[in-house]
């Protein structure tokens, strides 16, 4: 899926991962060969100048959550990354942690 962020151009996708989980991809600025990188959890700067992933999990509850490193960033993309101002639509983001 395409979309903006901070106005410039990003890359979306979602999979079935198992387990009743959807893996989440997503690349700020992608690649000419991003479409192809992002469904891999380890694509970093293959897929976009930004790269984040984690899994939602939805057989027990519904939050995201990730393991090892969750996002690539080029340092000229760190501030505005961080100070993004999100307003999460479907989903809470803040909470309870659960293991």
């Amino acid at each position: 899926m395409n979309f903006t962020f901070c106005g410039l151009p990003a890359l979306a996708c979602a999979t079935d991962v198992g387990f009743d989980e959807l893996g989440i991809y997503a690349a700020l600025l992608p690649t000419r060969r991003g479409r192809a990188w992002i469904v891999y959890n380890d694509a970093g700067f293959h897929a976009g100048e930004a790269f984040a992933v984690g899994w939602l999990e939805r057989r027990a509850g519904k939050w995201l959550q990730s393991s090892g490193p969750t996002l690539s960033c080029r340092k000229r993309l760190l501030d505005l990354v961080a100070n993004a101002v999100i307003e999460p639509v479907g989903y809470g983001d803040h909470g309870k942690f659960f293991m």
